[in-house]
C-alpha cells in the first residue's frame, strides 16, 4: 500500500460539487492506487445527501479528475 497526497485544484474551488465535502484541502491517504485514493478521499468527506438533493448533481468532488490532483508520496516522506 502507497500513500498519496490528493489535493483539491485551486482553480475549482468555486465549483458547486465543492458544497458537498465537509473538507477543502489537501489529505494523504493510504491506498493502492489513485483511484482507490480518490474513492477514500471522496468516503471520507463527501458529506451525505438526501437523494432529492439537487446541489451540484450529487457528484463528490473528490471523484472528478478536474477538480483534485493525486500524487505519490515517495516512501520516507511524510510525517
Amino acid at each position: 500500500m502507497s500513500v498519496f497526497l490528493v489535493t483539491p485544484v485551486r482553480e475549482s474551488l468555486a465549483d458547486p460539487a465543492w458544497a458537498l465535502s465537509w473538507h477543502i484541502g489537501p489529505v494523504e491517504v493510504a491506498a493502492g492506487s489513485t483511484e482507490e485514493a480518490r474513492r477514500c478521499a471522496a468516503g471520507r468527506y463527501t458529506m451525505a445527501m438526501s437523494p432529492n438533493a439537487q446541489t451540484a448533481g450529487g457528484r463528490s468532488p473528490w471523484l472528478e479528475r478536474d477538480l483534485v490532483t493525486v500524487e505519490l508520496i515517495p516512501a520516507g516522506r511524510g510525517p
